[in-house]
């Protein structure tokens, strides 16, 4: 399976309602958004090379309005899942993996936010090196709208699987610009 996962766009600092799960994209968001999908249409190399078929994303309005333009530009079906929202672990990441697998859907982009997102991905590496591939070169934290592709397969998708059940091939990253350091969300 291609996995992409992408933080969400820059959002906005604070939301009308004062809750963090209606912070919006901010203009800069969109930008990344929109030049992340436009990359996906003129397919200009890897990670773009492929395209992914679904979309799952988090619930949170920043989360949600990311995949909705991602969506609507590459005319994909998204839907919103739990697992992937404010405060989840990576382990209910790897949950959404194994609904994927059970699919059969060959190519997903995950849309969510740090901590979770950063995590699993620091895990995919580590992952990897241990299997002796390289983790991509200058790489430095999963920032806002940054998207960081991984070729895996996960062994029996059917049942728990456990590190040793995965294979990982990192593909490469993408980002409009450096917003920030990676734990900020």
């Amino acid at each position: 399976m291609r996995l992409f996962i992408l933080r969400h766009g820059k959002a906005e600092k604070d939301s009308i309602s004062g809750r963090d799960e209606d912070r919006t994209l901010a203009d800069r968001g969109h930008e990344q958004v929109r030049f992340l999908a436009e990359s996906f249409l003129r397919a200009s190399g890897e990670p773009f090379a492929t395209r992914p078929e679904r979309i799952f994303a988090s619930g949170a309005r920043r989360a949600v309005e990311t995949a909705r333009i991602v969506s609507e530009m590459l005319a994909l079906p998204m839907e919103s899942m739990k697992e992937l929202g404010l405060g989840h672990r990576v382990s209910d990441l790897f949950d959404v993996l194994r609904v994927a697998a059970r699919q059969n859907i060959s190519s997903l982009l995950l849309v969510g936010h740090n901590p979770q997102l950063d995590l699993a991905v620091a895990h995919l590496f580590r992952l990897a090196q241990a299997q002796g591939r390289d983790p991509l070169p200058g790489y430095a934290g999963l920032r806002t709208g940054e998207l960081v592709a991984f070729d895996i397969e996960l062994g029996d998708a059917g049942r728990q699987f456990d590190d040793d059940d995965i294979q990982v091939h990192p593909v490469g990253s993408a980002r409009l610009a450096h917003d920030g350091p990676p734990g900020e969300d």
